[in-house]
């Protein structure tokens, strides 16, 4: 700004200058302030150029009175301009809402502060917040229109907006880079689905206050433990479920990725096996999961009730090409009286036959019908041998169990793992010198049902027909893994109830003591009425892992978490569904101890 000087000739006095100044502004809302008039006259006042004029020496002389109030002139006529604007907006609010047919939300929605500007920049999950007490319908012509009229103004449109204006052919949204490139995935995550709503794991954690134990550990040890991870996915689950917005898949592996950036100590394997994770998993519809569960549950059972249940879909994708001579061996097999060692030949000699005729059968009756050497005392071992056959020749629980056995009862141990105390007061008995004992094993085994917990659930008829959805217990799966009795007698009592029942009876191991595990004498596998006895617990484990795979059986539902860590960790297989994020820390806990 500037002081200026000018200056003219007066009819009555030519020489007679006057000099006035002022400040130069733009012209805007306000005015000038005069800092001095001296000797000033029409004449001169014509001469003036700027952003005002004075016309006669009644203005002057009114302005100069009103100097001292320019401040309050200033206000009152911004104030004059945005009232005239605010009113102005809020009137093409109402029109907008008019041409939308949502005239009638016109009050909800300015008792929301909802105007012109807000509709510019307002989010998908602003919307589902807004209109939760509003109507359905309403709520779609919303999002629809607000959409078409973003389009049309070129304003950043949401990718489900976009997504929708493209299905429904009106005008091409605006394109972004982030929508169009491809985005960056890291550790094995795949991009989000974009019809998804935008919730990122920092929107979550600043609403909920159990997010600061989660960090504030975080910052202190570098981990997270099992319990935090479980907080997490519940925080993120409830988020969702309590805001009404959908999980998808592609959300979750967004989220995942999140996790990960933020705690950089973190695995992938902890909150996700296969395809999907355990935030998708455990934020899947209820009434779907049902269904299957139903479905499967209450499958036509055409081989009986004592007959172990058999997978749908052999997991195995081996060729097998059988022998041109098997029938002879078959032959020999059934009617001649072979050695020992003539009987291994024979067995060998038509293998390939056999695996082939076992991957194609219904069910293990049919099998056992085909192949009745399996039930022989000494069945076994021929299921020992084609289980190398088939799966190769591997590491199992025999050999990995003794370099880990102590690693194991320290995790379980430690921390909140096992919260139930009699079960801590069993493990804390195990001294260094039992570890190499039978009984030690089964003992730990038993113990480890508590930290792998079942969360399956099955649907069951009860006693008045009515079905009813069943959630296994810790002693329910540690029934259906080790059941013990101390007496034969008690044993068939045991098996003749299971088959009352008129369910599948899957392989499970017997054993014959007390239930403390002071004294226990065999172990027996049940396969199919057949009870293969024998010395050691861990070799009855074994075994009765090899039939399952061998034969293409289910794992109990009420233990099959506990079967699938066996699976994973002591024979580095993966054909198994059911993994859970427990599995994985467990596993990685032992693996570090041995290395």
């Amino acid at each position: 700004m500037e002081s200026s000087t000018t200056t003219s000739d007066d009819e009555e006095n030519p020489n007679q200058s006057v000099s006035i100044s002022y400040i130069e502004i733009p012209p805007s809302y306000g005015r000038p302030t005069l800092q001095s008039v001296e000797n000033i006259s029409l004449v001169g006042l014509q001469n003036i150029s700027g952003p005002f004029k004075l016309a006669d020496h009644s203005t002057i002389n009114s302005y100069q009175q009103s100097e001292d109030k320019n401040y309050e002139y200033h206000n009152l006529t911004s104030s004059n301009f945005e009232t005239d604007h605010s009113q102005a907006t809020e009137e093409t609010f109402k029109q907008l809402l008019k041409s939308w047919n949502l005239e009638h939300l016109t009050e909800f929605l300015t008792s929301e502060k909802i105007n012109i500007e807000i509709l510019k920049i307002i989010k998908r999950r602003h919307i589902n917040m807004l209109f939760k007490t509003q109507k359905i319908g309403d709520l779609v012509v919303f999002e629809q229109s607000l959409a078409e009229w973003r389009s049309s103004l070129s304003l950043f449109v949401d990718e489900e907006e976009s997504e929708s204006l493209h299905e429904r052919g009106n005008q091409k949204p605006l394109s972004i880079a982030s929508c169009n490139s491809s985005p960056t995935t890291s550790k094995g995550i795949e991009s989000p689905d974009p019809s998804d709503v935008f919730i990122s794991l920092s929107d979550i954690m600043n609403e909920n206050v159990k997010s600061k134990i989660i960090t504030d550990y975080y910052e202190r040890y570098s981990k997270l433990q099992d319990e935090h991870r479980s907080m997490l996915i519940s925080m993120i689950c409830n988020y969702f479920q309590e805001n009404y917005y959908h999980m998808s898949l592609g959300t979750s592996y967004r989220l995942e990725n999140e996790i990960l950036k933020r705690f950089s100590g973190e695995k992938l394997e902890y909150y996700r096996v296969g395809r999907r994770g355990k935030i998708y998993a455990k934020a899947c519809n209820d009434k779907r999961c049902f269904r299957s569960l139903l479905k499967r549950t209450l499958a036509p059972e055409p081989d009986g009730p004592d007959t172990p249940k058999v997978e749908s879909t052999n997991p195995r994708k081996i060729q097998f090409s059988p022998e041109g001579d098997a029938e002879e061996s078959i032959r020999s097999l059934k009617y001649d009286n072979l050695s020992a060692m003539e009987f291994d030949s024979c067995w060998q000699s038509c293998s390939q036959y056999r695996m082939k005729n076992i991957q194609e059968a219904s069910s293990l009756e049919s099998i056992f019908a085909k192949w009745p050497e399996y039930k022989y005392p000494t069945g076994y071992r021929l299921i020992d041998k084609d289980f190398a056959i088939v799966f190769g020749s591997r590491p199992g629980i025999l050999s990995r169990w003794p370099e880990q056995a102590t690693a194991l009862k320290n995790f379980l141990l430690r921390g909140n793992h096992l919260k139930d105390k009699p079960i801590r007061e069993m493990l804390q008995e195990i001294g260094d010198s039992d570890m190499n004992k039978d009984t030690t094993a089964a003992k730990m085994m038993w113990c480890l049902h508590f930290f792998l917990i079942p969360t399956q659930k099955a649907v069951k008829k009860d006693n008045t027909g009515k079905k009813r959805v069943v959630k296994f217990t810790v002693h329910s799966s540690q029934q259906a893994f080790l059941f013990l009795a101390p007496s034969v007698q008690e044993m068939d009592n045991h098996l003749e109830f299971l088959k009352s029942k008129g369910e599948n009876i899957q392989p499970f191991i017997l054993g014959l003591g007390d239930n403390n595990f002071n004294t226990i004498s065999n172990f027996y596998v049940y396969l199919d009425g057949v009870k293969f006895i024998f010395n050691s617990f861990l070799r009855a484990v074994d075994i009765c892992f090899k039939a399952f795979h061998l034969f293409n059986l289910e794992y109990p539902l009420a233990c099959s978490q506990f079967w699938s860590f066996i699976e994973n960790h002591f024979y580095d297989m993966k054909s198994s569904k059911n993994t859970s994020s427990k599995m994985f820390v467990l596993s990685e806990e032992l693996r570090g101890s041995s290395s």
